[in-house]
């Protein structure tokens, strides 16, 4: 897929380090899952949406910090950084929920989970990836060896 870039995302480079963003596409429904890291430390991340048709952009959802519920009631500090969710990939895909398949997008890489630069572990994040109803919570998953209780969801006993 191809995008002509407009003015209004090439302003996304003032306030985002554009060598830290990670993108997802689907090429089918013709959009873009994003994820743009601030230039300040002390800034969350934030997601967006983009829908494109013939190479133009035509719907664009407004940029939502990157909001993982379980993640702020863990480390609130860790929350409210850029590096709460250093992603290295992002894929689409189509998940089942309520007799109905919603495409998502899987981010991965590692998070922030204490106060140190040594509290990073493996993680997951799996956010609906439509331009409704889109926000920057989603299902998380992190390898710390906790355990993360999810209803409906495998988790492992110890």
């Amino acid at each position: 897929m191809k995008l002509k870039c407009d003015e209004s995302l090439s302003n996304l480079a003032f306030n985002f380090n554009l060598r830290r963003f990670i993108m997802a596409v689907n090429e089918a429904a013709g959009t873009l899952v994003y994820k743009a890291t601030p230039k300040d430390v002390s800034t969350r991340s934030e997601v967006g949406v983009l829908r494109v048709e013939g190479g133009a952009l035509v719907e664009a959802v407004t940029p939502v910090p990157l909001a993982p519920s379980y993640l702020q009631s863990k480390c609130n500090q860790c929350f409210g950084r850029r590096d709460a969710f250093r992603f290295n990939a992002a894929s689409y895909t189509k998940a089942y929920d309520v007799n109905v398949y919603n495409d998502v997008v899987i981010m991965v890489g590692s998070s922030r989970l204490g106060g140190t630069d040594n509290n990073y572990f493996p993680s997951i994040l799996k956010l609906k990836a439509d331009t409704v109803g889109f926000s920057g919570d989603g299902e998380e998953m992190y390898f710390d060896d906790t355990r993360i209780p999810q209803a409906g969801a495998y988790t492992r006993s110890r």
